[in-house]
């Protein structure tokens, strides 16, 4: 097994100017300081993807812009992970960022839980959701720009798990935040802010739909203060447990 370690960003490393689909169990990449814009046509699971990290892969993904996609700007598939730091992933006909089928990502920032640092992403303009998390897929979303994306600001479906904190969520079609079908959301509890940097800081802005959502089974727990929706605060349907305060 020829296992790499990434190459840090912010030294020499490649800059990729087309899309990439990263397919590996055994080799960890770094993409940084690039641009992924060009139409690419593939088959298999990374077609049309912006940047694909597939079937055990793992990737930095730091510094780039992600646009114009046929697919997803980037998705995390299938037991694999990501680190998703400083880019502007935009103008994607789906989803921003997709992390599906037991894959997991840091979106917005790195570093041990004791010295987390911000890094964050501008993911705006796209067809869907700016962030989608599906099928027992686990991230954890701070200090992001989520922006004028035509759905969901972020979307968790079927048991994803997420911590979203310290964003800003401004003008996305749908929610800022919706979790469906036993998925658990976490958008900042600690009044006290012992946790770790992020986890208890709640997010900002106002989406057209609601701040945030809750369908068919799931649970939401944290607190809203400045996050607002036009539609109103939050929406619980059957199922759902709502452990959040205002």
């Amino acid at each position: 097994m020829n296992t790499l370690p990434p190459v840090p960003c912010g030294l020499p490393c490649d800059s990729f100017r087309h899309v990439v689909h990263l397919f590996s169990r055994d080799y960890r990449l770094s993409i940084c300081g690039g641009t992924q814009r060009e139409r690419y046509a593939r088959s298999g699971d990374g077609a049309h993807q912006g940047v694909a990290v597939t079937d055990g892969g793992s990737a930095v993904i730091d510094g780039n812009t992600i646009e114009l996609a046929d697919r997803n700007g980037v998705t995390v598939f299938r037991n694999s992970s990501a680190d998703i730091l400083n880019n502007f992933i935009k103008n994607n006909p789906l989803a921003g960022i997709a992390v599906q089928y037991n894959s997991s990502a840091r979106i917005g920032w790195f570093g041990p839980p004791t010295n987390r640092i911000s890094a964050p992403n501008t993911i705006e303009n796209n067809g869907t959701h700016g962030v989608q998390i599906y099928r027992g897929s686990i991230a954890q979303v701070f200090t992001n720009v989520i922006q004028n994306n035509a759905s969901h600001g972020v979307f968790l479906d079927r048991n994803a798990e997420a911590e979203i904190g310290a964003n800003s969520f401004l003008n996305n079609g749908g929610d800022a935040i919706r979790a469906m079908r036993g998925s658990v959301l976490d958008i900042g509890t600690d009044v006290n802010h012992s946790t770790p940097a992020f986890d208890d800081d709640t997010n900002t802005g106002t989406s057209r739909g609601f701040a945030v959502s809750c369908m068919i089974g799931g649970v939401v727990d944290g607190r809203f203060e400045a996050l607002t929706g036009v539609s109103g605060l939050k929406l619980f349907t059957e199922g759902c447990i709502d452990s959040s305060q205002q």
